[in-house]
């Protein structure tokens, strides 16, 4: 997953997944860009990434929701 906190540069600190610093997680990956011009390119999301903006609502009956989404490209 990856999160767009706000055009840089940004000073971001106390990374949490809930409580829990997100450094004390064994299965989480992370990297940070502050927003500056010189910032290494994003190493865990190299490619292009296709975005797809949906305005849909999901619901819940009856056990599991499903949703299908056509491919973007």
């Amino acid at each position: 997953m990856l999160f767009l906190l706000g055009y840089g540069p940004l000073d971001i600190s106390q990374i949490k997944i809930g409580d829990t610093a997100v450094e004390d997680y064994e299965d989480v990956e992370w990297e940070l860009r502050s927003g500056f011009p010189d910032d290494a390119p994003a190493r865990l999301y190299p490619g292009a990434v296709a975005e797809a903006e949906l305005n849909i609502q999901l619901r819940k009956t009856n056990g599991a929701a499903a949703l299908a989404v056509p491919d973007p490209l």
